[in-house]
């Protein structure tokens, strides 16, 4: 089902996740429990980010540095297509600009076609990456308006080739906004970036005690994925905690 048809066919307010995919190496059995955790929430849909490879250097020692470009948190589509099968949920992978080529991103979207995932968010993707050189024959989007302009293209049947008897995909596209400043092209549907709140209203007028600091456990356990803690997660797991009406206590215990 399309979210679009979700949206139209809403009678009450409808909420959605948005799930991160673990690190390279991490296990899906987390996220697995994470989205146990939120099914009773009744979700529509689940957003999956994406992010592309990221430049990194690491010290090789007698002052040599070795460069590195990697993708930290692949698997975007492979989570999609698990978290639909497993928990009979549509899933919207986002799809990004930054980091892709057409071609590439075209690949990724003949997958999601056959995979029967037909909702997709397009947009531009973190502007502090810096995108590598564009190879012969291979160019890549700069604005989120492109991105949708190629996807609706395919919803066609036109692909980056000419293709004879191309089968149209039936992608619903899904577009990032901040409405208070940015105005740019609108698609089927838009997400839009607003505060939580809403979410910790409606947690702490269902649920127990006990189904908080279980949800609260599986968010810490997203958290600690990538063996890292920075002050910001941390920040906001607390503060997070905090309106759930959970004790700082109670929280140090769930992050030991």
């Amino acid at each position: 089902m399309k979210v679009i048809e979700f949206l139209e066919k809403a009678n009450k307010t409808l909420f959605s996740f948005e799930i991160i995919p673990p690190t390279r190496g991490g296990s899906i059995d987390r996220i697995f429990n994470l989205v146990e955790t939120l099914m009773p929430f009744d979700p529509p849909f689940i957003d999956l980010t994406s992010r592309s490879a990221e430049v990194y250097y690491e010290d090789a020692g007698e002052g040599r540095m070795i460069r590195y470009i990697r993708q930290k948190r692949p698997g975007t589509i492979g989570i999609s297509a698990a978290i639909k099968n497993k928990f009979n949920v549509e899933t919207v992978p986002h799809i990004l600009c930054r980091g892709f080529t057409r071609e590439e991103t075209e690949d990724a979207l003949i997958e999601l076609n056959y995979l029967g995932i037909n909702n997709v968010l397009a947009v531009r993707g973190d502007e502090l990456r810096k995108d590598a050189p564009d190879t012969p024959g291979k160019t890549r989007h700069r604005y989120a308006s492109n991105l949708v302009k190629q996807i609706t293209d395919m919803n066609d049947g036109k692909y980056v080739e000419e293709l004879i008897d191309a089968v149209p995909t039936n992608f619903c596209i899904g577009v990032g906004a901040y409405p208070e400043k940015h105005f740019e092209e609108l698609k089927d549907w838009t997400s839009h970036k607003e505060s939580f709140n809403p979410f910790i209203n409606i947690i702490n007028s269902n649920c127990t005690k006990r189904m908080k600091i279980e949800i609260l456990s599986n968010i810490w356990d997203v958290i600690l994925s990538d063996d890292n803690v920075d002050q910001y997660e941390n920040s906001l797991f607390m503060q997070i905690g905090e309106m759930l009406l959970i004790s700082k206590e109670e929280l140090s215990n769930i992050q030991t």
